[in-house]
């Protein structure tokens, strides 16, 4: 019979670390990558920040998220592709990146 090798309770009692880009929740043991449609800005977090309205995360393990362009916006959290950004309605336009509404021509 094999006998198992020892395993510290250092080992097992490892803190998750998690470094840009990842979280740990309550009992993790390693880092999770965040998912698209979220972004992770800072080491140590226990979880993932929902991409801001005005904004989209298309990829894992992003540490900020991406602007809707001029023109478009989102009113949501959470976008996870530029299609999130709405074309602004008729009549109405955003003239910045990072809409959150569009607002009507003055």
């Amino acid at each position: 019979m094999t006998e198992r090798p020892q395993i510290s309770e250092a080992y097992l009692e490892k803190p998750c670390e998690a470094s840009v880009g990842y979280f740990c929740f309550s009992s993790a043991t390693e880092p999770l990558i965040c998912p698209a449609g979220s972004y992770c800005l800072t080491e140590g977090l226990s979880e993932a920040t929902l991409c801001p309205a005005g904004s989209y995360c298309p990829e894992e393990g992003l540490s900020e998220a991406t602007l809707c362009p001029a023109g478009t916006f989102n009113p949501d959290e959470g976008g996870k592709s530029v299609a999130s950004c709405q074309k602004c309605p008729p009549g109405t336009f955003n003239p910045d990146e990072g809409g959150k509404i569009s607002a009507a021509d003055k």
